[in-house]
């Protein structure tokens, strides 16, 4: 069901955690992939079950398989300990009925840092690539965090983002260990 070279980023996906597979007379059909994180109430962090992927091919839609693999994968996360679980939704009716509920849209802007008009002269930054994956999971990792935040923990998830990313590019400041 994927596109010919997306090999890495699907088995990295897979890896991160947990990968549930429903089979029609013998043929994969749907498949649910998860993984272990945190999501931040108040002050202290949940466990979280971060559902990575979610599909099922053409002919199994319709059958309630998606939605029992996911149910399952949901109830294999709450045993493990996973006290909240989260997905990001583009069928949000659909996925209520395995209980999401839904959240305000998400509102994604992106600039040109030169546009801003700040009197303060920055350091320059570096360019971020793909072979900076540890780096910028380490830093989610230990960015300051408020409620409602929510971290992965598989390193593997940014490496597959990262290759998911048409265009993409990204600036940091790495100031060594600590910094």
């Amino acid at each position: 069901w994927s596109k010919e070279g997306e090999e890495e980023k699907i088995d990295l996906f897979m890896d991160a955690g947990r990968t549930l597979v429903a089979d029609l007379d013998g043929d994969p059909v749907s498949v649910v992939s998860t993984a272990p994180g945190d999501m931040r109430y108040l002050r202290e962090s949940l466990p979280l079950c971060v559902i990575t992927s979610a599909c099922t091919s053409r002919r199994a839609r319709r059958l309630g398989i998606a939605k029992r693999l996911t149910a399952q994968a949901n109830a294999a996360a709450a045993l493990d300990g996973a006290l909240v679980a989260a997905l990001g939704a583009f069928d949000l009716g659909y996925y209520e009925q395995v209980g999401f509920g839904t959240l305000g849209y998400e509102h994604i802007v992106s600039f040109d840092p030169q546009h801003l008009n700040v009197t303060a002269k920055a350091r320059v930054p570096r360019p971020l690539g793909l072979d900076d994956w540890q780096a910028v999971h380490s830093a989610l990792l230990a960015r300051a965090r408020s409620h409602g935040s929510c971290s992965a923990y598989p390193p593997g998830l940014i490496r597959a983002e990262i290759l998911s990313s048409d265009n993409g590019f990204g600036m940091g400041y790495c100031d060594g260990t600590g910094g």
